[in-house]
C-alpha cells in the first residue's frame, strides 16, 4: 500500500461492491469473557479486547507487524455526540515479542482517546509509510453502540461483536466472492484460540499465541507432507522421453515459429546427436554447455545429452562474455553445443558442436544403449550470482522423474495441455517445460 493512497483515507476507499454472505458464531461464554482481570467494568474494555483479539490475528496471517484497521463508531458512546456513524482507523505498529497486556492497553487507551476527544482518525498522515498494512475488514461492537447493521457496510470482510443471553458472538460479513465459508469458518476458530490463549494467560507474549489448535497442527504437519507416491526411480529421462515417444510417435512434441517436430522426429533427431556427443568422448556424467538461441534444436541438444548418457548446462546466450566463460570454466564442461554466430561468445572451451550444421545429425536414428542411472547427473542450473559468484546446482534423473510425476498427478497435467516456453532455459523453472 503506497502513502500517497493512505493520505486520504475515507469510508469508501475501504468499500467495494460484492456479493455477501453472514454467519454468526458463538466465541465464548460470558462467565468465562469477563471472569479474568483484564476485563473490567467498562464498555470500552470490552471492545478493546475484542480489537486486540483481531490484532493478534491479522499480525499472524499476514506476518506484518505495522496494521492500519478500520473500525465502525456511532453515537451512543457515553457523551459523544456523532451526527451518523462513522468509520474510524487505528494503526498498531507493536512488536509480536511484546506482552499482550501491552498491546491490550495500548489498545485501549488509543481507543479512550478517540472517543473522549472526538478524534476521527487514531492516525495521523505522517506516521504512514509504505510498510503499513491497510486491512479491508471492519470491526463493529453492538457491546459498545448498539443498532450497527453489518448490511451498511460494503467491506469484503465485516467483524461484529455482541453480546447475546450469556454468550459473546461473533457476525462475520464477507465477499463470497473472495472468501469460502470454510476460510471464514478457519478465521473464527483461529480467534477462539488466540481469545483461550490469552485469558489462559494475559502475560503471554504475542508470539507464543498459538491460532491453530491440534487438529489443524496435525493436518499441517502430516496429512498436507503425506506426499509419498509409489513410482519408478530407477527410470532415466531418456527412459521416460522413449516411453513417450512410443505412446504417441505421431503427436506434435515442439513448436517454434512455424516449424515443428512430432515425438518420432524429435527423438530420432536427438539420437543422431546424441550418437555424435558419444564420439566426441561424452559418458556418464559429462557436463555439455549449450548455448543457443530460442529454437527446435536447442530441445533436440538438451535431449541429446542425457541421452548420450551427459549433463546438460544450459548457458544464456544474452550473458555476458565472462560469465560463460566462468560457467564453463568453473563447471568444467567439456564440450559446448552452440551455434556459428555464436561462436565468438565463448574462450573457453575443449570441444564445440554447432546445432545448425547438418553434420551433427548424421549417426543413426535409433536408440543409443542405457548408461546412465537415475541417480547420475542429469542437468546443472547456476544461480544468479547476486549474492557472490554463481553457484552450480546438480540435479539428477531422479528429481526430474519426481517433478513429472508432481506434474502429472498434482497439477494434472496430460496429453491434451500445451506448455508455452517464456523462460531463458538456463533459468531452472524453465526445466518444467
Amino acid at each position: 500500500m503506497s502513502r500517497n493512497l493512505l493520505k486520504n483515507i475515507n469510508v469508501e476507499d475501504c468499500r467495494s461492491k460484492n456479493k455477501k454472505d453472514v454467519i454468526k458464531f458463538e466465541l465464548i461464554d460470558k462467565i468465562r469473557f469477563y471472569n479474568n482481570k483484564m476485563i473490567e467494568e467498562s464498555k470500552l474494555s470490552t471492545f478493546a479486547l475484542q480489537i486486540s483479539i483481531v490484532i493478534i490475528l491479522l499480525k499472524k496471517y499476514t506476518s506484518n507487524e505495522d496494521l492500519i484497521l478500520g473500525l465502525v463508531k456511532t453515537d451512543t458512546y457515553e457523551n459523544l455526540n456523532q451526527e451518523e456513524s462513522d468509520v474510524f482507523f487505528i494503526r498498531n505498529d507493536m512488536s509480536i515479542e511484546s506482552q499482550f497486556l501491552k498491546l491490550f492497553e495500548d489498545v485501549k487507551n488509543t481507543i479512550e482517546s478517540i472517543y473522549n476527544n472526538n478524534v476521527k482518525n487514531g492516525i495521523r498522515n505522517e506516521q504512514l509509510n509504505e510498510k503499513s498494512y491497510l486491512s479491508d475488514m471492519l470491526i463493529g461492537s453492538n457491546i459498545i453502540n448498539s443498532g450497527i447493521d453489518i448490511s451498511e457496510f460494503d467491506n469484503n470482510l465485516i467483524l461484529l461483536f455482541d453480546e447475546e443471553n450469556d454468550k459473546v458472538n461473533v457476525t462475520i460479513g464477507y465477499n463470497t466472492d473472495l472468501y469460502s465459508k470454510e476460510y471464514i469458518y478457519g478465521l473464527y476458530k483461529h480467534m477462539q484460540n488466540i481469545l483461550n490463549c490469552i485469558i489462559k494467560n494475559p502475560e503471554i507474549n504475542i508470539i507464543d499465541i498459538q491460532i491453530l489448535d491440534e487438529e489443524e497442527k496435525k493436518k499441517i504437519l502430516y496429512e498436507f507432507n503425506n506426499t509419498k507416491i509409489q513410482y519408478d526411480m530407477k527410470k532415466t529421462t531418456k527412459n521416460l522421453l522413449e516411453e513417450q515417444v512410443e505412446r504417441t510417435p505421431n503427436n506434435i512434441a515442439v513448436v517454434f515459429e512455424d516449424k515443428k517436430l512430432t515425438y518420432r522426429e524429435l527423438n530420432e533427431k536427438a539420437n543422431r546427436l546424441a550418437r555424435t556427443l558419444r564420439e566426441k568422448g561424452v559418458k556418464a556424467g559429462t557436463i555439455v554447455g549449450i548455448m543457443i538461441e530460442r529454437s527446435l534444436e536447442m530441445l533436440v541438444g538438451v535431449l541429446a545429452v542425457v541421452k548420450s548418457g551427459g549433463a546438460y548446462l544450459p548457458i544464456d546466450s544474452e550473458y555476458p562474455k565472462d560469465r560463460i566463460d566462468y560457467i564453463l570454466s568453473d563447471s568444467k564442461a567439456s564440450i559446448l553445443l552452440t551455434q556459428k554466430s555464436l561462436k565468438d561468445k565463448v574462450d573457453y572451451v575443449e570441444k564445440t558442436l554447432f546445432l545448425d550444421d547438418d553434420n551433427v545429425y548424421s549417426n543413426e536414428i535409433s536408440n543409443l544403449n542405457d548408461i546412465s542411472v537415475a541417480d547420475d547427473l542429469a542437468y546443472i542450473i547456476y544461480t544468479s550470482g547476486t549474492t557472490g559468484k554463481p553457484k552450480g546446482v546438480m540435479l539428477t534423473h531422479k528429481g526430474l522423474n519426481n517433478l513429472k510425476i508432481t506434474f502429472r498427478d498434482y497439477m494434472k497435467v496430460n496429453k491434451e495441455d500445451k506448455i508455452i516456453q517464456f523462460a531463458s532455459f538456463s533459468f531452472d523453472g524453465a526445466t518444467r517445460c
